[in-house]
């Protein structure tokens, strides 16, 4: 990141205010933290001045703002789901794993009982995955923030803190890593997978992974446009554009993924820490024109051959096809859509699917 390391101020809060006893400084210390990493020059958001103001306006606000000590700034949950960080001076729409984690602090009280969380500050993503499991906690990779001075991979934030004590239904930490800057991907480093994602209240659901397979990272970049083609190359869907929220840093290394045998285990072939580019596709199967087969649009499906992914530098294409998957509409385990109509379920982001 642009600016002075971050690291520190969030190990040296979280450890004071641990001993102290002191919950409220603990979590406003954090929050200050985070707050100044997302105004980095690569920072957490996706929008920046009136772009995140306009989204505010349009998405009013479901619940008051978090904010930080000393003004830095505020958080302002909206009744959309977004989280728009806001200052004197930038603003902009936090990424959905990072505004999950700023909103775990929320419930933080002095009066919960679960087991404290480990520290996990300084470590490598499997270093932390490992001291997770040791103190029988669940541990998950919510995204990553460009910090050129802390080392690449290593955690430099986590939901809850260290010595919090869990609130929740069952213990769980969230950590965030830190990646340096990097190009722009070109089409050469990267590869698509397509995960089939089941149907869910009349639309199917599907993923689209986005990942580095060439030798050193590289930062996915500008709009995402996405078409469903059919057996002949041809648009099958309409196209969908999607941008890209937070440090869009994906890993390098990234092997071929595959689902396991056991459907509940993690994917197979994706490192501890691994960041890949994630897009999520809906699509309406079951409704349809009232006057065809009593409004149920089974006869006018449309299911692609191929997904078509297009960004500044780089076309990926990848076929619409996922047999292993548990819940699939058709056999293929392809996205259905209804006429070709597609959608896009947020914008795109960068996490890591692993364990």
């Amino acid at each position: 990141m642009a600016g002075r390391h971050q690291g520190p101020l969030v190990t040296a809060g979280a450890a004071a205010a641990g001993k102290a006893g002191d919950m409220r400084r603990q979590v406003t210390g954090a929050l200050a933290a985070v707050i100044t990493l997302c105004l980095a020059a690569a920072g957490c958001g996706g929008g920046r001045h009136d772009s995140a103001r306009v989204t505010a306006a349009a998405c009013p606000a479901a619940m008051p703002a978090v904010t930080a000590p000393a003004g830095a700034g505020s958080v302002a949950y909206t009744a959309c789901s977004l989280a728009v960080l806001t200052t004197p001076e930038r603003s902009g729409v936090l990424s959905g794993q990072i505004e999950n984690d700023l909103f775990y602090y929320t419930t933080a009280t002095r009066h919960a009982r679960g087991p404290r969380a480990p520290g996990l500050l300084g470590l490598t993503a499997r270093g932390a995955l490992a001291a997770a499991r040791q103190h029988r906690f669940g541990a998950s990779i919510d995204g990553a923030v460009i910090d050129r001075l802390a080392r690449s991979g290593t955690v430099i934030f986590q939901s809850p803190l260290a010595g919090m004590r869990d609130s929740g239904a069952g213990p769980q930490v969230s950590v965030i890593l830190a990646v340096h800057a990097a190009p722009a991907c070109t089409t050469h480093q990267l590869a698509l997978t397509y995960l089939d994602g089941g149907p869910g209240v009349g639309n199917d659901l599907a993923t689209l992974l986005i990942r580095d397979t060439s030798g050193s990272a590289c930062t996915m970049t500008g709009l995402l446009h996405i078409t469903g083609l059919d057996a002949h190359g041809r648009p099958d869907t309409n196209a969908i554009r999607l941008g890209i929220v937070g440090a869009a840093v994906l890993s390098p290394h990234a092997g071929a993924i595959s689902r396991p045998a056991n459907s509940a285990a993690a994917l197979v072939g994706v490192h501890p820490g691994e960041l890949t580019g994630q897009v999520e596709l809906i699509a309406e199967y079951r409704d349809g024109p009232p006057t065809v087969n009593h409004g149920l649009c089974q006869p006018l499906w449309v299911i692609p051959a191929t997904w078509r992914v297009t960004l500044p530098g780089a076309t990926l294409s990848v076929a619409n096809r996922d047999p292993a998957g548990q819940d699939k509409l058709v056999p293929s385990g392809g996205l259905v859509t209804c006429r070709g109509r597609l959608g896009g379920y947020g914008p795109a982001t960068v996490v890591s699917p692993g364990p």
